[in-house]
């Protein structure tokens, strides 16, 4: 069971019923914020990546991204990445599609430089 709030020096993240719903990064001259929104009603889908440790309870709706701009004092939002989801005939997660958009014009790009792209992952059950 994870605590509601967990802190180190460098970062800061809350729980609520399971699902992580602010995160906070620290670095030597920034902050970035990760809000994030969940369908209550459904289950996480399995997470591909288990070495980031457990995930939320929940399958996530929104993520929002924003930076706070050290030498302006203001918070800043850089992007945000929608989740949508394709289920079986069982229920379970078939497909997830997160479709991410960048705020501003290219200042702070997404990964690889892009300003939006879309993230598709398939998943397969062994046992029906």
């Amino acid at each position: 069971m994870k605590p509601k709030e967990q802190e180190n020096q460098f970062d800061f993240e809350r729980w609520v019923d399971g699902n992580r719903v602010y995160l906070y990064h620290t670095g030597e001259d920034y902050v970035n914020k990760i809000e994030s929104s969940f369908d209550l009603a459904h289950l996480s889908a399995p997470n591909p990546r288990q070495f980031e440790g457990l995930g939320s309870k929940n399958l996530l709706l929104l993520d929002i991204y924003t930076i706070f701009n050290t030498y302006e004092h203001v918070w800043q939002r850089v992007y945000h990445a929608d989740s949508y989801y394709l289920f079986d005939v069982q229920g379970r997660v078939s497909r997830k599609i997160i479709v991410y958009t960048s705020y501003g014009e290219g200042d702070l790009p997404l990964a690889g430089g892009q300003p939006n792209y879309t993230n598709v992952t398939d998943y397969k059950y062994a046992c029906p």
